[in-house]
């Protein structure tokens, strides 16, 4: 028999060999979350307030899940967090573990042997079975390469840390572990809708076209049924029209443009990155339609888009495909544990009691640090399309206060926006004031192919060039985990409710009460994600938040039932008059620069 495990104890042990304490709000976490992985089938969802140290929890929790005989998985939103923040800390405590990364995350040393040492796309280098080059392929068999020996590594290893789209894109390789734990877990949700909903879009039809004559006459057979689908003026697409006339075309080509793709690379010709995703955007799409009943169809933006009726974590389609492994949800921001689990794919898995901490220590030890202003009489920022001038003169007010108070600051400040009508809006207003034109900097990445990594590396690198006055939206996957250095005021200008894409409607989940749906648990998110921005690091000691919607105020008593303690303390939070605001901020920084608390 098992001798029984005191997860805390094993985690205090060690946080004390390395000079730290563990907290309260990590013994609340660690025992339930231990307990509730000792069962398949179950999701335990485990909600902290940043800062209170939940990565050590999940590596103290994973040492004993190790010590128990266990294999665990453990997935991030990107790889410089999986390096430098769950790497670490899983070392910390002495957790030995394997990294399984994508070719993205490849040096220019760990290029292919068969391609003279250049870095492979994941065309030719390829996990698919009956591929011709790959890890698993015949001829590469006997071949020395990075991604052979990683892989290698991580099918030993008890322990293996990768990335979100890493297990998305290849969900085979979820039966290899008995535990599965998505740290950061709020990013899962978008990446893992982005995956699977279905895009065939004519763009990427068209790249195709160009590049293989050959099968001009099938490419212009599906521009034309796509072109069709724009004549008609109507949103839902019958399922057959897409099989017979999208899909079924190009399934039938799809394996030649591959071999063909691969051949140029093995060649030297390889192609750019956006001939490579157009690729893989229409492989995903022809290959990922097994029951055409499960999905609805519609045409939007020149593109055919399959709609799954559930989107769920594959392979956990039903109730049976569960009882395999256990999962574990960890983040900073959650509205609703059974909400995260069915939005994160796992809407068959068995909730386990989940915890979410309310700590009184944070609230007094970091978040007085972080006062958050909002404004009684702001502007109402609700887009009324009945009535649009007085949204504009809103803008207009919007803008000002925005000019009037940014200047204030000489640290990195972010400015988050609804959408990117408003961004260029507030953009336009500020590049006339002098003093910060040359700060500004619109960062814009909603249709972007990037990487978190990558993302965080161009912000990062905008900052130490002085352009750290950021103007971004809430679309942007800046949210998703990015570290922006040095970042000290967040500027909220209208709550990020999310428009719902009329498309959205197709998706069974998508609507509700109001404080259930999607657009206020959106708003929600992004809001405490926000703040999240100011309390990366401890070398980010102190922020402001200023919520310019006065909605903000005017909805303040249903936002203030789903926020987190750390959102609403009294101690915290202060509503102020447009004419006060300049003042209080100009106070609170002077305090907080001298170290003085609280601010406010």
């Amino acid at each position: 028999m098992n001798q029984p495990i005191d997860v805390v104890e094993i985690t205090r042990i060690d946080l004390e060999r390395l000079g730290k304490t563990i907290y309260p709000e990590q013994k609340e976490m660690i025992t339930p979350m231990f307990e509730a992985l000792q069962k398949k089938g179950i999701v335990f969802v485990g909600q902290g307030p940043p800062g209170m140290g939940k990565t050590y929890v999940v590596a103290g929790v994973t040492k004993a899940l190790v010590q128990q005989g266990k294999r665990v998985c453990i997935a991030v939103p990107s790889y410089a967090h999986l390096k430098d923040v769950m790497g670490k800390h899983l070392s910390d405590l002495g957790v030995e573990y394997a990294t399984m990364r994508g070719l993205s995350a490849l040096t220019e040393n760990e290029g292919c042997p068969l391609l003279k040492g250049k870095l492979p796309t994941p065309i030719f280098c390829s996990d698919m079975k009956g591929a011709s080059t790959g890890p698993m392929a015949d001829k590469c068999k006997t071949i020395e390469c990075a991604v052979r020996r990683e892989q290698k590594r991580a099918s030993e290893a008890k322990v293996v840390l990768t990335v979100f789209h890493k297990l998305i894109y290849k969900p085979s390789l979820l039966k290899d572990f008995d535990v599965i734990i998505f740290d950061e877990s709020h990013g899962l949700e978008t990446a893992l809708r982005n995956a699977r909903i279905i895009k065939v879009r004519r763009s990427d039809v068209l790249k195709m076209s160009d590049l293989f004559p050959q099968h001009k006459n099938v490419f212009d057979k599906v521009i034309a049924s796509l072109d069709r689908l724009a004549s008609r003026h109507k949103e839902e697409v019958p399922a057959t029209f897409v099989e017979r006339q999208v899909i079924e075309p190009l399934k039938g080509i799809i394996g030649d443009i591959q071999e063909n793709m691969r051949r140029l690379e093995e060649a030297g010709k390889s192609g750019d990155e956006d001939l490579v995703n157009a690729y893989y955007s229409l492989y995903w799409s022809v290959n990922s339609l097994e029951r055409l009943d499960q999905h609805r169809f519609v045409y939007h933006n020149e593109a055919v888009l399959g709609i799954p009726l559930r989107i769920t974590f594959k392979p956990f389609q039903n109730m049976s495909s569960t009882r395999e492994n256990s999962i574990a949800l960890i983040s900073a921001t959650i509205e609703s544990p059974r909400f995260h689990a069915n939005d994160s794919g796992f809407q068959f898995h068995t909730i386990a009691p989940p915890i979410q901490i309310e700590s009184s220590r944070l609230v007094e030890t970091r978040y007085r640090k972080r006062p958050i202003f909002g404004l009684i009489d702001g502007p109402i920022l609700k887009k009324d399309l009945s009535d649009m001038p007085t949204y504009f003169l809103a803008r207009e007010e919007a803008n000002y206060i925005i000019g009037s108070i940014v200047p204030l600051f000489k640290y990195p400040a972010l400015i988050l926006c609804r959408n990117g009508e408003d961004a260029n809006s507030i953009a336009t207003h500020l590049i006339n004031i002098r003093e910060i034109k040359d700060r500004l900097y619109i960062f814009e990445d909603e249709d972007t192919k990037l990487e978190l990594d990558a993302i965080e590396t161009k912000l990062n690198n905008m900052i130490e060039n002085g352009r750290n006055i950021i103007v971004t939206t809430a679309a942007s996957r800046l949210w998703e985990g990015a570290n922006v250095r040095g970042l000290r005021f967040l500027v909220i200008d209208a709550l990020p409710y999310a428009s719902p894409q009329s498309y959205e409607k197709f998706e069974t989940t998508a609507w509700g009460t109001w404080r259930t749906s999607k657009t206020f648990r959106f708003m929600i998110r992004k809001l405490q994600q926000g703040v999240g921005r100011l309390i990366r690091t401890d070398k980010d000691p102190w922020g402001l938040v200023t919520v310019v919607d006065g909605r903000f105020n005017a909805q303040w008593g249903t936002i203030r039932s789903v926020l987190p303690s750390y959102l609403k303390d009294p101690r915290i939070l202060k509503f102020v008059t447009r004419k006060k605001l300049k003042d209080e901020l100009t106070a609170a920084i002077s305090k907080l620069e001298k170290g003085e608390f609280p601010a406010i």
